[in-house]
């Protein structure tokens, strides 16, 4: 099977650049001409090497898919380790080898290239195999006209979409899977735009001696038709309206089986049913008739849904979640979440267990924000379908604890309200949220004073009171990509803004607006190659109060950073924008004026910024081994992070290119980057620590610049950069 997939995914790319019907008959193809695992033959030779040679039409991934010899796994064939023994080792089928070079053949001919020859190379040991399949392609014939017939009788719009991009084409070889699958194409083009009962019939004729084809598609559209009833069956605790309020296509809307397919997604994501399946009545459905019945069928998921789980981190010791669903909660379809988080489980106070000089020593260092227990407790109420089968909306009510190594501990309590609406089939999402909270801010005063940009006494004791902070956000997103996970080509735009006022609730020196605008895009340059580019921007603007009030705090989760994996890869983790540095007392007066020294000695550390601009460029390829599994990276990632009319020194853009090892896994790429940085760390004023927990600016020395460790940054995580 995953040889089958592979060969899909080859196949995809491979096929016309087009329809997605297209693409998934290409891959039924590859399945249909002999894509089946070998069967393992203990005692005979393994196949230590599988090579095609001459294949310039069709990629190698679905040659392999098509045949029933197999390459064992890279440890058993790679020299330098298979040694071992290790790894899946497939063996050498000799009569199946020699069909095998029929189905090439075959698969060659049904490509259009009728006098396509297949040889093989074979070096044979005692006990191993090195296959070659060496492929003389020879002249395709290509196709000469292609003409629909039958779409006369429709609208122009219709006949335009209908006929746009398809997977045959003239001047192409002619490919008999891709025949098909232009069929299918027509008829499912046809479907969405009103016709269920429409029928395309195909005619060809194919000359070896001018290696010419023409081909004719009649198309019989049928009467356009309506949505008629909807039958629901399956449903018991679940109200049968509940059902049809999810139903994207309604009884007298124009047919479309993609809204058909929308209201089964909605079924799915509705979480109420196991599963759920929106198709045509077929007992019912007349194919002159003027409306089409629909009938839903579903199975009702368990009423309720529990989920637990235990994990360890180095800044968390250990943490646990335990959550509980109640679904069709009160009718309506409604689904209650109870949510609980617990993290420094065996070092906070009480609940340390002996384990503070061992396994979780590493938080010994945390000043402030692990001596208490963290937590998060959530209650929320979730109804799809709010007034159409587009929204959702939720309500939540929280109470959380929470920390940054060495930085600060936040307690908050507060409650959320939240409206997301998708359009019918792209699924376009837009989010309109409304929360309240009520908290306080903890942390020691350097902590303060580097991270929240606060040194004085005066505003870090009105910042550790209990105040409150209310946000108005509205977030959309545009995806319009080939795949969610690793994309290889379209587009990404999402924007979002959130503000905070004393109008909508916030105390008056927590008061922003901030806005955050981002662009994806993805190319594919050539088979695997694939150019991918982000820009990314933000600004936070907070009102002047009055003099004599404290100064605006724009909270620490609302400012910008950069710098880590994804985004600047030149530097570490929040490394890349404002920085202020902190020395204590005694180190201070033992070294004095001197600049250099000073800087060395300081402690620097992100204050953020209030606004951002960031750009990657990324080229990745296929590695010159295992291509189908190793992919090689090339970027170039700027970037800069400021504080508008702030004192410290501007932030100039930073530039940081970059090589990657990317591995395929069911998780995402895993992700190797090694950034090349120039730079010194950026400019900042100096504070001296006073025993008392003081903070004393140093405004005469002027702004220190510290050096960066090394010039070479590395970064491992899973998951592409963007």
């Amino acid at each position: 099977m995953s040889r089958f997939l592979a060969a899909c995914r080859s196949a995809w790319r491979w096929a016309a650049i087009g329809a997605r019907p297209a693409r998934i008959g290409a891959c039924a193809a590859a399945l249909a001409l002999g894509a089946a695992p070998a069967a393992a033959q203990e005692g005979g030779r393994v196949v230590r090497q599988l090579r095609f040679e001459g294949n310039r039409s069709i990629d190698r991934a679905v040659l392999a898919a098509s045949i029933r010899t197999t390459s064992s796994s890279w440890f058993a064939t790679t020299p330098l380790v298979r040694w071992l023994g290790l790894g899946e080792k497939r063996y050498l089928d000799e009569t199946e080898f020699q069909r095998d070079v029929l189905r090439l053949e075959v698969l060659y001919k049904r490509s259009g290239f009728p006098e396509a020859r297949v040889d093989t190379l074979v070096r044979r040991t005692d006990r191993d195999a090195f296959v070659t399949f060496r492929i003389h392609e020879g002249p395709p014939i290509r196709v000469a006209s292609l003409r629909l017939l039958g779409l006369d009788s429709l609208p122009p719009e219709v006949r335009a979409a209908v006929v746009q991009d398809l997977p045959l084409r003239v001047g192409r070889p002619f490919n008999r899977a891709l025949l098909q699958v232009t069929v299918d194409t027509v008829a499912g083009r046809l479907r969405d735009r009103g016709y269920p009962a429409a029928d395309v019939f195909r005619e060809f004729t194919a000359d070896s001696a001018t290696r010419s084809a023409e081909v004719a598609l009649t198309v019989e559209t049928g009467p356009r038709m309506r949505v008629g009833t909807v039958r629901v069956e399956g449903v018991a605790r679940v109200d049968t309206q509940v059902v049809r309020s999810l139903m994207v296509t309604r009884p007298g809307r124009p047919y479309a089986e993609k809204e058909v397919f929308a209201s089964q997604l909605n079924l799915y994501r509705a979480d109420l049913f196991s599963t759920a399946s929106v198709q045509l009545d077929s007992a019912a459905f007349e194919r002159t008739g003027a409306t089409v019945p629909l009938v839903v069928r579903v199975a009702e998921a368990p009423p309720r849904r529990a989920a637990a789980g235990l994990g360890y981190g180095t800044n968390d010791c250990f943490r646990s979640r335990v959550g509980w669903a109640v679904r069709n909660f009160g009718g309506g379809g409604r689904i209650l979440d109870l949510s609980a988080r617990v993290s420094k489980v065996g070092f906070a106070q009480g609940l340390d267990w002996g384990l503070r000089d061992n396994i979780c020593s590493a938080l010994k260092d945390d000043s402030i924000g692990s001596r208490a227990l963290n937590y998060n407790v959530t209650a929320s109420v979730r109804r799809p379908a709010f007034l159409s089968p587009q929204n959702a909306v939720s309500f939540a009510v929280f109470a959380e604890r929470r920390s940054e190594f060495a930085a600060f501990l936040r307690e908050d309590i507060g409650a959320g309200i939240s409206l997301t609406r998708e359009s019918k089939v792209q699924r376009d999402p837009v989010t309109l949220s409304y929360t309240f909270s009520y908290g306080r801010t903890e942390a020691t005063p350097v902590a303060f004073c580097a991270y929240f940009s606060v040194c004085t006494e005066d505003v870090r004791s009105l910042q550790a009171q209990r105040r409150p902070v209310a946000t108005l956000g509205l977030v959309g997103r545009r995806p319009r990509v080939n795949a969610l996970v690793d994309p290889s080509r379209g587009s990404i735009l999402s924007g979002e803004v959130t503000w905070s006022s004393t109008l909508i609730g916030s105390a008056s020196f927590q008061q922003f607006t901030r806005l955050v605008g981002e662009g994806r895009w993805y190319r594919t340059l050539a088979t695997d190659v694939v150019l991918s580019g982000r820009i990314r921007g933000g600004i936070v603007v907070a009102p002047s109060l009055q003099e004599g009030q404290a100064p605006n705090f724009v909270p620490l989760e609302q400012r910008f950073y950069a710098g880590g994996p994804n985004d600047v890869r030149g530097y570490g983790a929040n490394q890349l924008g404002p920085v202020v540095y902190v020395i204590g007392r005694a180190a201070f007066d033992s070294i004095g004026t001197d600049p250099d020294r000073l800087a060395a000695a300081a402690r620097p550390a992100a204050t953020g910024g209030d606004a951002l601009a960031l750009a990657n460029l990324e080229l990745r390829v296929p590695a010159p081994v295992f291509p189908s599994r190793l992919r090689l990276a090339a970027f170039v990632d700027a970037g800069s992070v400021w504080q508008r009319g702030g004192a410290a020194a501007p932030t100039t853009v930073r530039v940081t290119p970059g090589v990657g090892l990317r591995v395929a896994t069911p998780l995402g790429p895993f992700r190797l980057d090694v950034a090349w940085n120039p730079y010194p760390l950026e400019k900042g004023l100096l504070y001296v620590a006073e025993p008392n927990g003081d903070l004393t600016p140093q405004p005469a020395l002027g702004l220190l610049q510290a050096q960066r460790g090394g010039r070479f940054q590395f970064h491992i995580t899973v998951g592409q950069a963007f």
